[in-house]
């Protein structure tokens, strides 16, 4: 786990606010077969602020995959924060910048995301 990047994205989701260039969503995404990149400019998930805050793009394909390998984590790290793998409930209610942020943080700390 690159825990200096995980800092970095946990930051910046905390300060995103309502009118940010790139809104926060984790049930909703966006595909084109048509774009090379999703570029709508609307909402993203974790692994897509991942994506977008350290490439500048978010992937249209395997965004899990870049994600993870942009912030070091393995597979079972990535399928508990990017989809919630065991806390389907805490995603079904939506999930706020700052509960995905808060995540991160118990991540960082060794500990099971989203408790």
């Amino acid at each position: 786990m690159n825990i200096e990047r995980m800092k970095i994205l946990a930051e910046h989701l905390r300060e995103l606010g309502p009118d940010a260039d790139l809104g926060f969503d984790m049930s909703t995404f966006y595909y084109s077969e048509s774009d090379n990149d999703f570029r709508c400019g609307t909402v993203a998930c974790i692994a897509g602020h991942a994506c977008h805050l350290f490439t500048g793009i978010i992937p249209k394909t395997n965004i899990d995959e870049v994600a993870a390998g942009l912030l070091g984590l393995t597979e079972d790290e990535s399928d508990a924060l990017f989809f919630g793998y065991g806390f389907a409930e805490a995603f079904e209610e939506g999930i706020t910048a700052k509960e995905a942020a808060n995540a991160i943080d118990q991540m960082i700390a060794g500990e099971q995301a989203w408790l």
